[in-house]
């Protein structure tokens, strides 16, 4: 596996962790007192997540050091989160703690979404580590192109879903459609002029819908297209990168060649006289 193809799976892995999140968040006013303390607490992971996700965008190999650490404590944080919800569900399910019964159900669900973050968590920073072992650090600027605008994909779809259901859906939308496949499609050309145009493009449409839209959750949505529409531009300005190993570092030792001097004894042997050979 290439040092790329890591970097785009710790990124695409990265939108499923914060899936799940959001579904935990969702699930708090179901919870019982003491896990609803403990997905409060897993919530400061979201500031671990947005350091390693802009981290893993930089072309660096600094920024994966800082998204490693970052991931590590995010995994100390999950497994701290899943060991007090195993504690707090136990307490519930035994009968020790009173007035809980009830909200066991979306405990035990809540407690099972936390062990799949810990699980992703313990990929991602392995996943890290493995990029910072390469010799050679590579980094693709139409792969994060790619991985960017599948993640701006759903937001226009969020934004129109709103509108239509408040009847003010506008046809500038409408571009954004058109705009983020054909950029995941064409991502692997290397046709960086037209995926600077295609993307440029879905930047005016979006301004163009802000002007018009006042819906806050439709905003919002539209503020996050454009913004990693235009993280994908500067992404394509900085192109690829490639960072040799560390030249001060020793190399690998090299098998000594072993010289055998010329013996003169060898040379001055008397050699054995023909007639004297017996067969």
């Amino acid at each position: 596996m290439s040092s790329v193809t890591l970097q785009n799976s710790v990124r695409v892995r990265m939108f499923l962790i914060l899936a799940l999140s959001i579904c935990i968040r969702l699930l708090r006013p179901l919870n019982a007192v003491g896990l609803h303390k403990v997905t409060t607490l897993i919530a400061y992971n979201y500031l671990f997540y947005g350091i390693v996700t802009l981290c893993t965008l930089i072309p660096h190999f600094t920024a994966w050091v800082v998204a490693t650490v970052c991931q590590c404590l995010a995994t100390t944080l999950d497994l701290v989160c899943f060991v007090l919800g195993v504690v707090s569900v136990w307490r519930c399910v035994s009968g020790e703690q009173m007035g809980c019964v009830q909200n066991a159900p979306p405990d035990i669900v809540s407690l099972l979404l936390i062990g799949l973050i810990l699980a992703l968590d313990v990929i991602q920073t392995w996943a890290a580590y493995r990029v910072l072992r390469f010799p050679t650090f590579t980094g693709s600027s139409v792969q994060r192109v790619r991985v960017l605008m599948c993640w701006s994909l759903p937001f226009p779809w969020l934004a129109s879903i709103v509108l239509w259901s408040e009847s003010k859906w506008t046809l500038w939308l409408l571009g954004r459609f058109f705009v983020d496949p054909s950029v995941i499609f064409l991502a692997g050309s290397n046709e960086y002029l037209v995926l600077a145009s295609l993307m440029s493009v879905g930047i005016f449409c979006d301004v163009i819908a802000l002007l018009q839209v006042s819906e806050e959750l439709a905003r919002w949505a539209l503020f996050g297209s454009t913004g990693l529409t235009a993280a994908g531009i500067f992404m394509l300005v900085t192109g690829d990168t490639l960072q040799a190993p560390d030249a001060s570092k020793p190399r690998e030792s090299q098998n000594a060649m072993v010289v055998v001097e010329d013996d003169k004894r060898l040379r001055l042997r008397k050699k054995s006289d023909k007639a004297s050979i017996v067969f």
